[in-house]
């Protein structure tokens, strides 16, 4: 089942557990941050005796902290190691999932741009510092990766091959000094260092900045599924027009107590901020038909209940609670079915931005090397990020493709997890898969869509964004999701162009009854063919 968890604060637990929206499953996400109030710093609302530990006591649910680093001011922050080893044996150490490491390597990549065009005899931590404070005017230096000193130490790195070494070593480093690291990955990712360095769970941080979920989702899964691991999805809130995040608490109170853009370079527009709550409903519906083990939020504090002191339910929070009733329903609900992989070479340990398309952040490395990135990333392209045309400004995350969602990504391994799959696509760039005993299943991009029309038990036509799950039991569950023509502002709020609806061709194998089980849309036979029309930023679920 999967686990989600939800933010602490001690103003809004009571009324978040009695909301409906917490199953017996769920866990505990404690926000840690330099930003927040001393007294909800960990060591302070996790004392012993206090709100938070008498949950626990009854509980004994997973938490974990979020978080370690990313996203915020780098803080060392002085944990009370007995009071985390207190918790920790109070829960059992399988439900301590770590503290959360977000967005690591994204972040690296803006901090280099940060510090700009400072050269190797002048990349010393006061330096780095000065040009960092001149551009930011914070209360703290605005490094997100590492602070100076470490930035210093790690050297600057002149091309994309450079930055893989530098984020290896960090990754190492930050292992050996923190017991349990929760890895959270957005546009660049790292799950096979991650995983080469021990983490046992990690997450895709998705939403609508971060374009390619499902490039994401199906490496992490196809990672977690060969290697034995957790694998997790990290809801954020931002986006919209002009870029803001949502804050449905009233007075802008939020779990980070940042208030205003002097606190931190962000910018909170109240309910009308952010991405839509079509996408934040789509993406939950997603994440768990992809068997996605647990799942977070970023903002959930500060978007689940209109104020605290009613604590009148958000349409934030009114889809949370939902989704509690989603999860609890759909118990039957199996493994997704994905009858090919895509293999990256075993030393592939970071994946960049598709839009990077010839090097790391446009570092290009030129010859040989580039000529295999770009060949990776087109093939990356024609399997995860195969988009129909699509309108509207909250769509980048979730892409309507015509090739089906059937496809696990993973680093070719010898554990024997490629005999999980009738065919491989061999995007290593080497001879590694081609060389070994799966040579034989091998498969060009160019016969993906055809195989999956013969392999899968049912086929869309029409260009939306659709998968199959089979269903404990029997049968299955077919999943289709209308990622066009949802508009959001600050000004006007979400709006939903019903011209992009959109209607699609079913074929099932057999004699099979299909029936819309949940979702928005119709479904209608005619002259022996099923129709499906799905609204603009909707989906659709059936069973049969």
């Amino acid at each position: 089942m999967l686990k989600f968890f939800h933010g602490y604060h001690p103003d809004v637990w009571d009324a978040l557990v009695k909301s409906g929206m917490m199953t017996e499953y769920d866990g505990v996400r404690i926000p840690q941050d330099i930003t927040i109030k001393e007294y909800k710093q960990f060591n302070n609302v996790a004392k012993l005796g206090g709100h938070l530990h008498k949950f626990m006591l009854e509980h004994k649910c997973p938490f974990y902290i979020d978080r370690l680093q990313g996203g915020t001011f780098i803080d060392h922050y002085p944990y009370d190691m007995a009071l985390l080893n207190e918790y920790i044996n109070l829960v059992g150490d399988e439900n301590y999932y770590g503290k959360q490491m977000h967005e690591w390597c994204s972040n690296y990549i803006s901090d280099l741009g940060k510090i700009g065009d400072l050269q190797d005899n002048d990349w010393k931590a006061e330096n780095i510092a000065r040009i960092v404070n001149e551009k930011y005017k914070m209360p703290h230096l605005f490094l997100e990766s590492m602070d100076e000193h470490e930035m210093e130490y790690f050297g600057r790195p002149k091309n994309c091959y450079e930055i893989f070494n530098v984020l290896d070593r960090l990754f190492a480093k930050r292992m050996s000094e923190h017991y349990r690291i929760l890895p959270v990955d957005s546009a660049t990712i790292a799950f096979s260092l991650e995983i080469d360095y021990g983490a046992k769970r990690f997450m895709a941080e998705i939403g609508a900045q971060t374009p390619h979920t499902r490039l994401q989702v199906a490496y992490g899964r196809g990672m977690a599924k060969a290697h034995g691991c957790s694998f997790g999805t990290y809801y954020e809130t931002w986006g919209g027009n002009p870029f803001t995040t949502c804050n449905y608490q009233k007075y802008g109170k939020n779990e980070w107590d940042t208030e205003t853009e002097e606190d931190f370079p962000f910018k909170s527009a109240g309910a009308n901020g952010g991405s839509s709550r079509s996408l934040q409903e789509r993406l939950y519906v997603y994440s768990f038909m992809n068997n996605v083990d647990f799942m977070n939020e970023e903002w959930s504090v500060a978007n689940i209940f209109n104020d605290w002191d009613e604590f009148e339910l958000s349409p934030y929070g009114k889809i949370n609670v939902w989704f509690a009733d989603f999860r609890k329903k759909y118990t039957d609900v199996g493994n997704k079915i994905t009858p090919i992989a895509a293999v990256l070479n075993s030393s592939h340990k970071i994946l960049d931005r598709l839009e990077s398309i010839n090097g790391f952040g446009e570092m290009a490395v030129g010859g040989e090397k580039e000529e295999k990135m770009v060949q990776i990333k087109s093939d990356l392209k024609a399997i995860f990020a195969n988009v129909t045309e699509m309108k509207g400004e909250n769509w980048k995350a979730l892409d309507n493709s015509n090739v089906p969602d059937a496809v696990d990504l993973l680093n070719f391994t010898t554990n024997g997890a490629l005999n999980n799959y009738k065919y491989l696509v061999d995007i290593t760039a080497t001879n590694e898969l081609r060389d070994s005993a799966w040579a034989g299943k091998i498969c060009p991009v160019s016969d993906v869509e055809t195989i999956l029309r013969r392999e899968l038990p049912c086929y869309v036509d029409g260009g939306l964004l659709w998968q199959v799950n089979e269903r404990i039991g029997g049968g299955y569950y077919l999943t289709v999701f209308n990622n066009s023509g949802v508009n959001r502002s600050v000004a006007n709020g979400e709006i939903i162009d019903h011209t992009e609806d959109k209607t699609v061709t079913l074929s099932f194998k057999g004699e099979r009854h299909p029936e819309l089980c949940d979702g928005k849309g119709t479904l209608s036979l005619n002259d022996g063919t099923y129709k499906l029309t799905v609204p603009a930023g909707g989906w659709s679920m059936i069973k049969f």
